[in-house]
């Protein structure tokens, strides 16, 4: 759907205003040349920005102005002029210059995102220029630059390709958390600054330094779009330097004053204050200046000083507070000269603030210190020194008193082991078994559906391939996506010696229902779970990759043996993953089981060898779901007589959150932690009847250290001393003890 300027409304309503069309670019923050093109009729759709602008100036309802239009031939002509190159998947985004969208680079086989331009967005200075700028800013190379794969025009519209960044941008990250650290904020603003000095030094200007066109791969950023927006919004010269307010000219929350007001000397200056607007978002979660329009708000930074982020970010220092505050500076001289000594003064308040938690840190030590020192008797006088010199020597006699004693040690260390080691395999099973949610998006309404077998004697939950699909096939259905998953075991074989692991068998819907896709490739199509397909490709897990081919990153297209045929591997699933069933090595699609294991377990109702799982819509109940699923169970047992014929057919949905915490086994596990709980009470009896008896022998020692001259706290800290270092020997051996005890109890 595109949306359409009615031309002849626009004329009524210009018609009735005293403005000429000069003063009314001058109010809508456009260029003469691109006024002049809409009211002619030259931009029949305009951009998003240009609409918004016009609704706010006309005071009309967007009804009134502008109507919804099915896609034109002239958007078609686009993708096919470029199909040849680039296959069109789905849009992105969209914004003032124009529409973003995924596409697959048809040469070259990889994910690339297609910047389609609007016509009316280069009117002012032309196609051919635009795609001059492009051009030179595609010579930028720098680590933290976006690169352009690429540029042209197809059917009139001007583009550019870059590469596509799965991890978002910045304007995402901050949808998401709201606002980030400052531990957090600094590599992200180290890296846009990196690439603004790169660019500076190359006499290019970025001029729309937002967090949209920064993006985000993990930890490192990319800065994108470098001199479009300049290029795009060059015709603003036509009106010579100027003070009434360019709102074109950038985005209005982080324009720099000078490029509000059309001035033609922009420098680096006016990309560090864009860049202070992004990082006060960044640490606040808010931009500096907001407003009820375009106008109110780039029109803040001239009658407001900068706000005070100390006021909205309590716990910020005050050193990067100022420093943020004088790269948001009205006059350009007051600011950084350039973006890394900005972000250098954003680090040195930073360090300002860990040296004086450093300062509070010594005085607390020396506090202690002195405090040691009157409760044990020490001062700078005594022969042995300080605290620490006593508190080597202590752990020294410690360390061959118990060595005198291995069969006190050993006891003590195994007493140790067993009871906190055990305890915290059963807490830790107890935690992950049932007061953890599964770690998957909205896991409290995935749920596993099936037409369950009710017998006598038990009910069995498995699922047909058939079944499956008549599952699928449900109108408007209450469980969306649907997948299907089941564990086998089988022989993979082609890379060093052959093994037998366990895979798992999925539909192509299982990872859009987990929320996981794989950082290295991709996961299965439609097209991988089709029965018929011809081709048979695989998942490997990370443990896999690294075992089996030293993690190369030329894993991809490498050819495996699973069960004697010969697969390909699409995609490396990320660290870690183990799939629902927590032990799954690597995936193949539900397609292969018909020639990898069993054909018969694809096209037979009787074979129920697999699990189903789904996602319940918002607001739907269990029992509206079961009533949807019971004319299913109907018509196989109408189309299957024989099915289940000892048993009845009736839909189940069970919460899956229940069965991955195995809520059945909860009585016991609580029992078991319970017993575990008083196991260490024992222990903990059993370690003080160990020490009093030792110490009890060593009453004749103990007197005579008192009577030449030893004071309590001295005898004391001895003990204690002692009693630290079993501990800690045992401490460690619970570690053992406790990861022994988590994969024997899982």
């Amino acid at each position: 759907m595109r949306i359409r300027l009615n031309h002849s409304r626009l004329l009524e309503l210009l018609s009735g205003s005293k403005l000429s069309q000069n003063h009314w670019a001058i109010r809508l923050g456009l260029s003469r040349g691109h006024w002049s093109g809409i009211v002619n009729g030259k931009h029949p759709y305009p951009s998003k920005k240009t609409r918004d602008l016009l609704l706010e100036a006309l005071g009309v309802p967007f009804e009134e102005l502008f109507s919804h239009e099915s896609k034109s031939g002239a958007e078609a002509d686009f993708q096919g002029a470029l199909a040849d190159r680039y296959l069109l998947e789905k849009e992105l985004g969209h914004g003032g210059m124009g529409t973003v969208y995924l596409a697959r680079d048809v040469k070259h086989g990889r994910l690339v995102a297609v910047k389609v331009v609007s016509p009316e967005a280069v009117s002012g200075i032309g196609v051919e220029r635009f795609l001059k700028e492009i051009r030179y800013t595609a010579r930028l190379e720098h680590p933290n630059i976006l690169p352009l794969y690429d540029s042209g025009q197809a059917a009139g519209h001007p583009f550019y390709v870059m590469p596509y960044i799965r991890g978002g941008s910045l304007r995402d990250l901050l949808q998401r958390d709201g606002r980030l650290s400052l531990e957090n904020t600094l590599p992200l603003a180290r890296g846009v600054a990196a690439a603004l000095t790169f660019a500076h030094e190359h006499q290019v200007v970025h001029c729309d330094v937002k967090p949209e066109n920064i993006l985000l791969a993990d930890e490192h950023a990319y800065v994108a779009d470098f001199g479009i927006s300049r290029a795009i919004h060059a015709e603003v010269f036509e009106w010579g330097a100027r003070r009434e307010i360019d709102a074109s000219a950038g985005t209005p929350a982080y324009v720099s004053p000078e490029q509000a007001t059309g001035e033609r000397d922009l420098d680096a200056r006016s990309d560090i204050y864009s860049l202070g607007c992004v990082v006060f978002e960044m640490l606040s979660g808010e931009t500096p200046f907001d407003g009820a329009n375009t106008t109110e708000i780039v029109a803040k930074r001239f009658r407001e000083t900068v706000p005070d982020l100390s006021g909205r970010v309590s716990h910020l220092p005050k050193s990067v507070c100022g420093a943020l505050a004088n790269s948001m500076a009205l006059e350009r001289e007051s600011r950084p000269q350039t973006p890394g000594a900005f972000v250098a003064a954003l680090s040195r308040g930073r360090d300002r603030q860990y040296s004086l938690l450093s300062d509070l840190l010594c005085k607390a030590v020396s506090f202690a210190r002195s405090l040691c020192r009157r409760m044990f008797g020490l001062d700078k006088k005594t022969q042995r020194g300080s605290l620490m010199e006593t508190l080597i020597l202590d752990l020294r006699y410690s360390v061959r008193r118990i060595a005198q004693a291995p069969w006190f040690t050993a006891a003590a260390v195994m007493i140790l082991a067993v009871g906190i080691g055990g305890n915290s395999a059963i807490f830790s099973v107890l935690r992950d078994a049932i007061l953890v949610d599964p770690p998957y998006p909205e896991a409290e309404r995935l749920v596993l559906p099936h037409i369950s077998h009710v017998y006598p004697s038990y009910t069995y939950h498995g699922a047909s391939y058939p079944e499956l699909e008549m599952l699928r096939d449900i109108p408007d259905r209450l469980i969306e996506p649907l997948a299907g998953y089941a564990l086998e075991e089988v022989t993979l074989s082609g890379v060093a010696d052959a093994e037998r692991i366990e895979a798992e068998i999925v539909t192509p819907d299982y990872y859009r229902l987990l929320g996981v896709s794989p950082p290295i490739g991709r996961a299965f199509t439609q097209e991988d779970g089709d029965k018929n397909s011809p081709s048979l490709v695989v998942l490997i897990g990370d443990g896999l990759w690294a075992s089996r081919f030293g993690r190369d990153p030329e894993v991809l297209g490498r050819e495996l043996f699973v069960n004697g045929n010969a697969v390909s591997i699409i995609g490396v699933m990320p660290r870690g993953f183990r799939g629902v069933t927590g032990r799954g090595r690597l995936w193949l699609p539900m397609a292969a089981a018909g020639k990898i294991l069993d054909r018969w377990r694809v096209s037979n109702h009787g074979s129920h060898w697999f699990s189903m799982l789904g996602r319940l819509r918002a607001g739907v109940t269990y029992e509206a779901a079961e009533a949807q699923l019971a004319p299913v169970a109907r018509e196989i047992r109408r189309i299957w007589p024989d099915h289940g014929s000892r048993g009845d057919l009736m839909p189940t949905v069970q919460p899956f959150r229940s069965v991955a915490r195995n809520e059945t086994a909860q009585t016991s596990l609580v029992l078991l932690a319970v017993a575990a709980a008083l196991v260490l009470l024992i222990v903990c009896a059993n370690l003080a009847g160990l020490l009093l008896a030792r110490t009890s022998a060593r009453a004749r020692e103990t007197a005579i250290r008192i009577a030449i001259g030893a004071g309590r706290w001295r005898v004391a800290r001895q003990y204690l001393m002692e009693c630290l270092t079993v501990g800690l020997i045992g401490g460690a051996a619970s570690i053992v003890v406790a990861n022994w005890g988590v994969d024997a109890l899982a």
